[in-house]
């Protein structure tokens, strides 16, 4: 329980960021943010980051 609030304060900080658009939710956290049910525990958050590396 913890843990899953911990992920909504990240979750939440990383939204209001600058740098927002640059993750992607990923894994069984992602279900758990459409649905509100978590379908399986899960003890980890998944991002996908990427950024542009024009210079």
């Amino acid at each position: 329980m913890v843990e899953r609030l911990r992920y909504r304060v990240f979750l939440y900080r990383l939204s209001v960021s600058p740098y927002a658009k640059q993750f992607i939710l990923k894994g069984a956290m992602l279900f758990t943010v459409w649905t509100g049910k978590s379908r399986r525990p899960t003890r980890d958050l998944d991002l996908l980051g990427y950024c542009e590396n024009n210079r």
